[in-house]
């Protein structure tokens, strides 16, 4: 077995775990944090945690089906056939960052090479292809990343390949959540909330999102230092 489905097997029975625990988490909570106020202040770390991921949930969604959209307007017009299951397939692997890209745009060209008679069709689709994967994936993805999660865009390229370079493919897909978990558990705590600025797109370290919600760490600051 291959490191990269060693790393993700274990990503996955680590998920288990923590889901089967869910159910006993908040009385466990009342049982280690006796004092209301960081009781309430770790389960708003944890609430915002949850909130964040499900927003990247979503947003990564939609740069996914404008991408999927793009790419099967380009291999319409080009007659290219089966585009409809290409462009949800280009949707789907998306998802994984670096991989996906390469997918989208080699899967469609090699059947382009067996259908057109001429090769500079399959180099013009090839290239309308890539400049698709490359206006989302360097322009539009980092830019609504940082936008709406509130994380700049030097930080989300830094941990795309910090993670991708510990634990291959399920470390790029993993990377932006997991920082933005980091981000907001920086956040909760004086000592370590300059980080989390430092890594923030607008120098507030939580995002516009939750910084709407009055339960939000930053709430429990003052009167848990």
């Amino acid at each position: 077995m291959t490191r990269t489905g060693l790393v993700t097997i274990l990503i996955l029975v680590y998920v288990g775990f923590i889901l089967a625990e869910w159910r006993t988490f908040q009385p466990k909570l009342r049982l280690a944090f006796p004092d209301r106020i960081r009781a309430e202040r770790f389960s708003a770390v944890v609430a915002a945690i949850d909130g964040q991921i499900g927003h990247y949930l979503g947003l990564k969604t939609f740069i996914n089906v404008v991408l999927g959209v793009l790419s099967c307007t380009v291999l319409w017009r080009f007659d290219v056939d089966f585009a409809l299951f290409w462009a949800i397939l280009t949707g789907l692997t998306n998802y994984v960052p670096y991989v996906g890209g390469i997918v989208d745009v080699a899967f469609p060209v090699a059947l382009s090479l067996a259908q057109f008679e001429s090769e500079a069709d399959t180099l013009i689709l090839t290239a309308f292809l890539t400049s698709a994967q490359i206006a989302v994936g360097n322009f539009l993805d980092p830019w609504l990343m940082g936008r709406q999660l509130n994380l700049s865009r030097l930080v989300i390229l830094v941990s795309l390949s910090f993670w991708t370079m510990i634990w291959g493919i399920p470390g790029a897909i993993l990377a932006i959540p997991m920082t933005s978990m980091i981000t907001i558990v920086f956040a909760s705590f004086a000592s370590t909330r300059f980080f989390a600025i430092l890594f923030s797109e607008t120098g507030d370290p939580l995002s516009p999102q939750l910084n709407e919600d009055k339960s939000t760490p930053a709430a429990f600051d003052s009167e848990c230092d």
